[in-house]
């Protein structure tokens, strides 16, 4: 349940969910390694989040998707019906920001992975995210809220996040600051940023399922557990942020991730 609560609490909110379990498996010694099906379960308890938080977009964008792009794709063609409606742009941006967060993860997946073990780069990288966030308070009048969502926005981001599998770099900090540093406005990075973890999660289910060999009913309640308090806690971080968001607190969050940091720098070598 401790690893859910963790999850949940820190997978949408910009201070870095992976930063948090490596500082508090090596500090607390309360959320030992876990069994990769109860990881699993608390990942899907925050995409179950995610989706409840977002189901009428999903469910627009999926409908658009299903009915609406092929319905006249005889007259026009499958990619001009995405093209000319914003929903369908939506998804090919979608579709173009995973290029690169895959890219990077299949390449890269076991290099970020033996970071995990390090606590003073899961520290060092948590300065990085305060950075990123705090820099959004810097972005210039002639730039904040004047772009809009296009191809080279959505690469942009998508390259963010894959960078964001290290361990202290929050993906959403990161993507919803570069996001802004590319003229969207918040809210719209934000939801953009949350809509393409989707993806990137359910990508990641499908890399590490592979390795589950076995299941025994004991282990039930803990999953269950697991999903249930990462669902919970998942949707209440993730309305709270996005609140947050609209009132441009953002950069507020670079505060909790210094202090964290230089904290945790100072544990581990005094």
């Amino acid at each position: 349940m401790l690893l859910g609560l963790v999850q949940g609490l820190t997978e949408f909110i910009p201070v870095s969910s992976s930063g948090h379990i490596v500082l508090t498996r090596h500090f607390i010694h309360a959320v030992p390694d876990s069994p990769l099906l109860l990881e699993i379960s608390v990942h899907m308890g925050t995409l179950f989040a995610l989706f409840i938080v977002y189901r009428r977009k999903l469910l627009d964008l999926a409908g658009f998707a299903l009915h609406d792009a092929f319905q006249k794709c005889g007259e026009k063609g499958w990619l001009s019906r995405f093209r000319e409606d914003e929903r369908g742009k939506t998804i090919l941006f979608i579709l173009v920001a995973c290029i690169p967060t895959a890219i990077i993860g299949l390449i890269f997946k076991d290099t970020f992975e033996g970071l995990f073990g390090n606590p003073p780069f899961a520290s060092a990288a948590l300065i990085v995210t305060g950075i990123a966030l705090f820099s959004t308070r810097w972005i210039p009048a002639t730039l904040r809220d004047k772009g809009k969502l296009g191809l080279f926005q959505a690469l942009g981001i998508g390259l963010i996040q894959g960078l964001a599998i290290i361990p202290g770099i929050s993906r959403s900090g990161s993507t919803i600051s570069a996001g802004m540093w590319l003229g969207i406005k918040g809210n719209e990075a934000a939801d953009f940023s949350f809509i393409l973890s989707i993806p990137a999660i359910i990508g990641a289910f499908f890399l590490v399922i592979k390795d589950i060999s076995t299941f025994y009913l004991e282990e039930l309640p803990p999953l269950a557990a697991g999903f249930i308090v990462a669902a919970v806690s998942g949707y209440l971080s993730l309305e709270f942020l996005l609140r947050h968001i609209r009132k441009g607190g953002l950069s507020n969050f670079a505060w909790y991730c210094w202090i964290l940091a230089l904290a945790s720098l100072a544990a581990y070598y005094l």
